[in-house]
Order: C-alpha cells, then structure tokens, then sequence
C-alpha cells in the first residue's frame, strides 16, 4: 500500500487484540508498519498495554 505514510491515522486489525483498533503509524517498511494506538475496544486493553501501546502490522491488515 503505497498510500501509507509517517503521521497518518489507520484502522486496522490483528490476531492480537479481539477488536479493530486505531492508530497511527510511526514507521513504515516493505510489508509492515509500526503504529501506535489512539482509540481501541476496553476489552482489549490490557493486551496493548503488554505491547506498550504498539504494534507491528502488517500492511495487507490495514483498513485506510
């Protein structure tokens, strides 16, 4: 997805967490992004907070 860039807010999923979320990217590579959270479901906190509120995504699971 060449449409990613640094700053920008992405919807996206993981195997991870038990619910969409949102972030922002803070690092982008070939397949994947780093991105930090912004909203996401209070079921899944206590998992972002072992992922000290970060996440390596893949860029296939980003929903722009």
């Amino acid at each position: 997805m060449s449409l990613l860039k640094i700053g920008q807010l992405v919807q996206f999923k993981s195997t991870l967490l038990s619910h969409v979320a949102t972030g922002t990217i803070y690092k982008l590579n070939i397949n994947t992004c780093a991105i930090e959270f912004d909203t996401f479901n209070p079921i899944d906190k206590d998992r972002i907070h072992v992922l000290n509120n970060k996440i390596i995504i893949s860029n296939k699971d980003i929903m722009i």
